[in-house]
């Protein structure tokens, strides 16, 4: 196989090379003519099947506890400063003066969650929607064995969160 089917061979199937390209050479049997074969290192992903998931689990947020509510405070702080230096001087003598000025204040918005089955072991936790895509990975150097083909699972997350009670 010569190198310009190799190259075209490549770019059809949509395979991306990346690392370090390097010529190898092998003498033909029936003659002294040198062919050179470039190989590379191929790395290519493709995502496939996109999936609606609604509500998944992303973490917990308390223990496991039998409480009968929850309290979820949203924090926002706002931070004001407000420094200089201001110096003069009058024949050979200088005077320096350090000025600073900082304000802080918080805003919080807070909210309690109810849990319908306190007598039962209860979580807090966060969920959010999600898409769900199929992601195969090729990889490998051709000219040394067949590609290595990885298939794998990408939860890609929306904008929409929740918090949700969980019951043991």
């Amino acid at each position: 196989m010569n190198s310009k089917r190799l190259l075209s061979a490549s770019l059809a199937l949509g395979i991306v090379a990346s690392g370090l390209i390097s010529p190898s050479t092998s003498a033909k049997a029936e003659s002294d003519d040198v062919t050179t074969m470039w190989c590379a290192y191929l790395d290519s992903y493709t995502k496939a099947n996109k999936t609606f998931v609604s509500e998944r689990f992303v973490r917990a947020l308390t223990p496991w506890a039998k409480a009968s509510s929850y309290q979820w405070t949203d924090t926002t702080t706002a931070t004001a400063e407000m420094s200089g230096t201001i110096s003069t001087s009058i024949k050979s003598v200088t005077a320096e003066v350090g000025v600073a000025y900082q304000t802080s204040k918080s805003y919080s918005v807070s909210q309690t969650i109810p849990v319908p089955i306190p007598t039962k072991d209860n979580r807090l936790v966060l969920r959010n929607d999600m898409y769900r895509y199929d992601v195969t990975r090729t990889y490998g150097d051709p000219c040394i064995a067949p590609s290595k083909v990885q298939k794998s699972t990408l939860y890609s997350p929306t904008s929409t969160h929740y918090l949700r009670i969980q019951y043991l």
